[in-house]
């Protein structure tokens, strides 16, 4: 997933536009995400999550997976991947 925003617009209005592999989002499709627990239960105001169906819960909080990602990964090489855009 890529998305643009422009952080100098009201919250709610941010994102100006979303691709999702590479085509721009379906706005009437169905798309299936992972997030953590938190922004799930709609903190940072993410309320749009808390009616989703949740299909799935893993049994390690987030903190224990980002561990275990490092230990079977290592060594880890970050990049900038270009997903989130900032326009003006």
């Amino acid at each position: 997933m890529r998305y643009y925003f422009n952080p100098h617009n009201e919250p709610g209005d941010r994102i100006v536009k979303v691709y999702i592999g590479g085509e721009p989002i379906d706005e009437e499709a169905m798309y299936t995400l992972a997030t953590n627990d938190f922004l799930a239960a709609g903190g940072d105001d993410y309320t749009m999550f808390e009616e989703a169906e949740q299909i799935d819960e893993h049994e390690l909080n987030d903190q224990e997976m980002f561990i275990q990602y490092i230990q079977e990964n290592s060594p880890l090489f970050p990049k900038v991947e270009g997903r989130i855009v900032v326009v003006h």
